[in-house]
């Protein structure tokens, strides 16, 4: 008996099993099972109102690296339409952490945590000498780039040429 052929049962429950029958079988012929009735729920009012973060441009110096607090305090610059300068401890991630140095000048994403505290996001040095060995290491990276794309291209057509 084929899967077409299956004889309804009580209450009408055959016609519901042929067409499920016929659907697993579109579906596993199609190489793919699709669960159904498996997504999440969507979401609730409370959770889409949910604020996001404020997020302001930070400038400044570090003036000392707390590791043991993951903590860096550091001496910013006004942060226009928020806060004047002053001097302040920012929690930071482990990475920005361990490249932070006392007396660099810093780029960053100031993060105003729910509950009053602070944390930097996106941390960058600022310095010009920082800023200009970015820049030579680019230009170097591209020359590099550059140099060797021409020079596969040349090898490829000697080594083509010389067949043995």
């Amino acid at each position: 008996m084929s899967t077409h052929e299956i004889q309804p049962q009580k209450g009408g429950a055959g016609r519901c099993r042929r067409a499920s029958v016929a659907v697993c079988g579109l579906l596993v012929g199609c190489g793919r099972l699709v669960p159904v009735g498996c997504s999440k729920p969507p979401p609730t009012t409370a959770a889409l109102a949910k604020p996001k973060d404020e997020r302001y441009a930070l400038t400044g110096e570090v003036v000392r690296v707390e590791a043991a607090r993951k903590v860096l305090i550091v001496q910013h610059d006004e942060i226009k339409g928020y806060m004047p300068a002053m001097t302040m401890e920012f929690d930071v991630a482990a990475g920005d952490l361990a490249l932070a140095r006392p007396g660099q000048k810093i780029r960053a994403e100031m993060v105003v945590v729910p509950g009053g505290d602070f944390r930097l996001e996106k941390v960058w040095l600022a310095d010009k000498a920082s800023a200009d060995a970015v820049v030579a290491g680019a230009l170097q990276l591209r020359q590099d780039t550059h140099t060797r794309g021409k020079g596969d291209r040349k090898s490829t057509r000697l080594n083509s040429s010389h067949r043995l």
